[in-house]
């Protein structure tokens, strides 16, 4: 229903070896609710999305029929519910373990050159210049973290701490002695969804937060993973004797702490639950909105 208001452009010779014309939805049109008419607390009710809801369902239980998706969608600002809307339980496990593949490698502070998406790495058995072992692609590298994200290897191939590492890029070399990056691995992540996302803490978790400025988490905040967090809030590195070995990233790397750890699942899933709340337009206003949508549709300019 949605686009069977939108207006048709014709196109002049489209059809090139005939010269003939061609109609086609004009779907660059753009309507919306104002600001007024999606926060007024009299147009709307609170709902939260359920695993099984689609804007299909929800517009055939809550207006009689699933022609009427859009107008959940619009009051809602959802352009893509592809993306847009909370994915079910099944649907959201399948895209975590397909997003969240391979081994996380953390290195520690003596990290040489550098690592590039596509870098081959390999474990390096005796030394810089010795021979080579196993190893994989690079898909992913972040500095900050010393963060290394490997796809690639083989069945029973894994990295142990203390392994060496050097990577090479067939655009710079074609050996190892032609090496991008280098270092020792501090610590092994073999379930990547269990892997640091950041380091944060979350508005519904408040455990800890006296320990980081005091208070109550409101809102949502990242920690940097390069500071010491005390009741008095954060020191960088460099400030107050502060080095690295008393930052969050060094606690998380060689000593396993938790302490604010967003796992990549906890990220998404975060991310996926957020999505849940939306505004449902009351009933009794669906039949003056799709009049004044007809109106505006075949109108705006």
């Amino acid at each position: 229903m949605y686009f069977r208001n939108f207006p048709k452009l014709i196109f002049k010779g489209s059809t090139a070896s005939t010269g003939g014309y061609q109609e086609a939805v004009d779907i660059l049109r753009r309507v919306g609710f104002s600001t007024s008419g999606k926060t007024a607390a009299q147009h709307f009710t609170k709902y939260n999305i359920k695993d099984n809801d689609t804007p299909e369902s929800l517009a055939n239980k809550l207006y009689g029929s699933s022609d009427y998706h859009w107008i959940i969608l619009l009051f809602n600002d959802i352009i893509d519910p592809l993306f847009e809307w909370p994915m079910g339980h099944r649907r959201f496990e399948n895209y975590i373990n397909k997003k969240y593949k391979g081994t996380d490698i953390f290195l520690g502070e003596g990290v040489s050159g550098t690592f590039k998406v596509g870098d081959t790495v390999g474990v390096i058995s005796s030394g810089v210049d010795g021979e080579t072992g196993f190893g994989g692609l690079v898909e992913d590298y972040d500095p900050t973290y010393k963060r290394l994200r490997i796809v690639g290897l083989n069945p029973g191939e894994s990295f142990s701490n203390q392994d060496y590492i050097q990577s090479y890029n067939s655009d710079g070399g074609v050996d190892w002695g032609d090496y991008q990056g280098g270092g020792t691995v501090e610590k092994v992540v073999s379930d990547v969804k269990q892997s640091i996302h950041h380091f944060g803490l979350s508005g519904s978790i408040t455990a800890g937060y006296n320990d980081v400025g005091g208070g109550t988490a409101t809102a949502s905040m990242q920690l940097d993973p390069l500071s010491k967090y005390t009741s008095n809030g954060a020191t960088g590195i460099g400030t107050g004797g502060i080095g690295y070995g008393d930052t969050l990233m060094y606690g998380y790397i060689f000593n396993d702490t938790q302490d604010y750890v967003i796992t990549n699942e906890q990220y998404e899933l975060n991310l996926n639950e957020s999505k849940r709340e939306i505004s449902i337009l009351q009933s009794q206003y669906v039949p003056i909105v799709i009049k004044e949508f007809k109106h505006l549709i075949k109108s705006t300019r």
